[in-house]
């Protein structure tokens, strides 16, 4: 019986040994990411998914599909696979040679054949990833890089972001139709602006379009992003929308980037003891954070009665201490939630 459990203790340990290895060298090499190289000097990207088969390559105004026929692209659909891609990390790996050991197999694993293909190429480089299987939990899919024998585990969303047709990537025009049968083609109405604010990159969520502000004809267009700090657009972000409207802007626009002015909005509440949790204060602030997301207009207000109606989806049981009156936004300035002091 000794011998039988020291000899299950030293198969424990090898395991766990085995397993810290496998770990490591997925952390040892050149990037612990999914792609090791830059994805913005890309100019092509192929899918294939099935018998889908989309060949998308990028022009100076943007990606355009090359295949299975010519058509304009839906930039924030490519933008966000690639965004997948590139922030992917690697999670897990196995080296072909453990495979067997563990009674896995690339069918297994959803990878022979692959449920679908992503070709990156340009900068000098090229990569094909396979994608493979989700995990048994969802939250992970198989991937092997082409000529690479290892597999690893990367996040869902980079096969969640794949098309699955054809129509996913290309420019449904539907609306556009409309728009134009309605109210004319676009041609730098501000409207028009924040479309293609929003169309140049997809973590824009809005933009203050600013006319005559620096002389008749003049047009100042400030791009607002959600999701970044304090809802100002990263450079990057700036330099893709310049190169968006110098592509689609009329010839005769003169137009400008700049960042929006942030008008900072502090709460003062005060909660029921009865209901003053950590839980119940990260729900009131998430909820009136959505409220003051929601505000992305050269004219926005955010009400008192939108700041309470907010906070009432959690808990009636406050107090609002400040703000007291409603909080006006000018032309330039964007509402940014700068914090909120419980009492």
């Amino acid at each position: 019986m000794m011998l039988l459990a020291g000899i299950a203790v030293c198969a424990l340990l090898l395991w766990h040994v085995e397993r810290r290895k496998l770990s490591f060298d997925a952390a040892a090499r050149k990037s612990s990411m999914l792609v090791s190289q830059p994805l913005g000097t890309l100019t092509q990207v192929v899918v294939q998914r099935g018998d889908v088969y989309i060949d998308v390559r990028r022009q100076r105004h943007g990606w355009e599909m090359h295949s299975p026929f010519a058509a304009r692209v839906d930039q924030g659909a490519v933008a966000r696979l690639l965004d997948a891609i590139e922030n992917a990390p690697i999670l897990d790996a196995i080296r072909f040679s453990e495979m067997h050991r563990r009674d896995l197999s690339l069918a297994k694993l959803g990878l022979a054949p692959p449920a679908a293909r992503v070709t990156l190429q340009g900068g000098g480089w090229s990569s094909t990833l396979l994608i493979g299987a989700p995990s048994a939990v969802g939250r992970e899919v198989f991937v092997r890089e082409s000529g690479v024998e290892e597999i690893w585990s990367a996040p869902a969303e980079v096969a969640a972001r794949l098309p699955a047709t054809v129509d996913d990537w290309r420019l449904r025009v539907a609306d556009e139709w409309q728009a134009m049968t309605v109210r004319g083609a676009r041609g730098g109405r501000p409207e028009d602006y924040k479309y293609w604010c929003m169309s140049a990159h997809p973590s824009v969520s809005g933009a203050l379009v600013g006319l005559h502000t620096f002389g008749l004809g003049t047009v100042v267009v400030r791009p607002i992003c959600d999701g970044a700090i304090n809802r100002q657009p990263p450079p990057g972000v700036l330099a893709a929308i310049s190169e968006y409207l110098a592509a689609v802007a009329p010839a005769t626009a003169d137009w400008r980037l700049a960042s929006p002015v942030v008008r900072p909005v502090d709460l003062i509440l005060h909660l029921d003891p009865s209901i003053d949790t950590a839980s119940t204060r990260d729900r009131v602030a998430a909820a009136v954070l959505a409220a003051v997301l929601a505000e992305k207009m050269e004219t926005s207000i955010l009400n008192l009665a939108e700041i309470d109606s907010a906070i009432a989806t959690v808990t009636n049981k406050y107090t609002r201490i400040a703000p007291v009156a409603d909080i006006h936004a000018q032309p330039n300035e964007v509402l940014v939630l700068a914090g909120i002091e419980w009492r």
